[in-house]
């Protein structure tokens, strides 16, 4: 059994590929008993890892650095401190990095469908994956301004194309979602954004976060708490002479952001990798998150000139369930507003139960009478002609109701 491991910190997906490649040739020899003249298999390296440590040192440096950073102040400013997703247990003041794992894998022919549509709208695959992502996080947390950290590859210069070292970057990717907007229009803006981030990526990212200084928490990551990678690196197969390969997962159980989707694309389809902080969230809703996800994909290619708050998300199950829940259709007045109906049943039914919570209950008399208290209180304070809108903070219970 050959085990190879490797800290994050001497290599990255890309360098596992130059490794398999390597490994390959260099076993390939030896079954040719050609051992003394191993280390002319490989190719010699025209840099080290060290040659290009110093010249991102000494490149990124002055006027270079001074664009680099502001690009990203300008384009991170005023950016929010955190996403909050609906979780299944709140918040800890200290996150424990603790997490889980849940797959689901797109079918061949969605995948297709999705390259196709993604070509049409001059923008790549992972775009489109990454603007359907964004919209999904807007729908689950009702908020508009989304932050999303996504890896790139970071080899800019050919010659890093054949080491083996940590290269890669995180870049922020920020979009303005609202759900009158088609996802087109979501689309196009995330292409430019993108691509001013590409051409920006040189900066490394806790140079950016030691330069913007956003507001620090043990209990979230800074600038962003979601990551989104889509996982294309070039890989060979790794090939051992006769020897059986199978390749391994290992059931990790940390979570370094509240979210990560990482998708593998292969022949077989595009893998999704849920990976949850497990302080936040249950299986169970990133198993309906992940099925979200791929509904809105449909949905997408189905309408992608749809306003994205009405794209369904629901699943055909969860339809059905909902269906069954709600008891079915029940016709009422459409030219008629709540107050006005509520009115006509207290006058029908004043001593049936409107209301139940725990062990209260109201007839529609009596929460009709609370209510008008209430109304003719806050009136007596407001002049209720000044068109006046007035918050009101409650607990779920009786009072939230009248």
């Amino acid at each position: 059994v050959l085990l190879v491991n490797l800290h994050h910190i001497a290599a990255d997906g890309w360098s596992l590929g130059v490794l398999v490649r390597d490994l390959s040739a260099l076993y390939a020899a030896a079954l040719e008993e050609r051992e003394d003249d191993l280390l002319s298999v490989l190719p010699p390296l025209p840099i080290q890892y060290a040659d290009y440590a110093a010249w991102q040192r000494d490149w990124l440096s002055g006027e270079v650095l001074e664009t680099q950073l502001s690009y990203w102040r300008d384009r991170l400013g005023n950016a929010p401190a955190l996403l909050e997703l609906p979780a299944d247990h709140p918040r800890p003041a200290v996150k424990s990095y603790k997490g889980g794992q849940r797959a689901l894998t797109l079918p061949p022919e969605l995948t297709e469908r999705l390259e196709v549509f993604s070509r049409a709208k001059g923008a790549t695959l992972f775009m489109t994956l990454l603007a359907a992502f964004k919209v999904l996080l807007h729908r689950y947390s009702g908020q508009e301004d989304i932050l999303v950290g996504s890896p790139i590859a970071n080899r800019t210069q050919a010659e890093s194309e054949e080491l083996v070292g940590f290269f890669v970057n995180t870049l922020v990717m920020r979009s303005t979602i609202e759900r009158a907007q088609s996802f087109e229009a979501v689309l196009s803006q995330l292409r430019e954004t993108a691509l001013d981030a590409y051409a920006h990526q040189d900066l490394p990212f806790e140079t950016l976060v030691t330069e913007l200084q956003p507001e620090r928490s043990l209990s979230h990551s800074p600038l962003f708490q979601v990551m989104f990678a889509l996982q294309n690196a070039p890989q060979e197969a790794l090939a051992l002479g006769e020897a059986t390969i199978q390749p391994l997962a290992p059931d990790l159980e940390t979570a370094k952001f509240d979210l990560t989707l990482s998708i593998d694309a292969s022949s077989h389809g595009l893998a999704c990798n849920w990976e949850y902080a497990a302080d936040l969230f249950e299986p169970s809703r990133i198993d309906r998150m992940a099925a979200h996800y791929r509904e809105l994909l449909e949905s997408i290619l189905a309408a992608p000139e749809a306003p994205v708050g009405t794209l369904p998300l629901l699943t055909p199950e969860e339809g059905r369930d909902l269906e069954q829940w709600s008891g079915g259709e029940s016709p009422y007045p459409r030219d008629a507003a709540l107050a006005e109906l509520f009115a006509e049943q207290v006058q029908a039914a004043p001593d049936a139960v409107a209301l139940r919570f725990g062990e209260t209950e109201l007839s529609y008399a009596e929460l009709d009478n609370r209510s008008g208290k209430l109304a003719a209180y806050i009136a007596a304070r407001f002049d209720p002609a000044s068109g006046a809108v007035i918050g009101l903070c409650l607990p779920r219970g009786v009072d939230l109701i009248v």
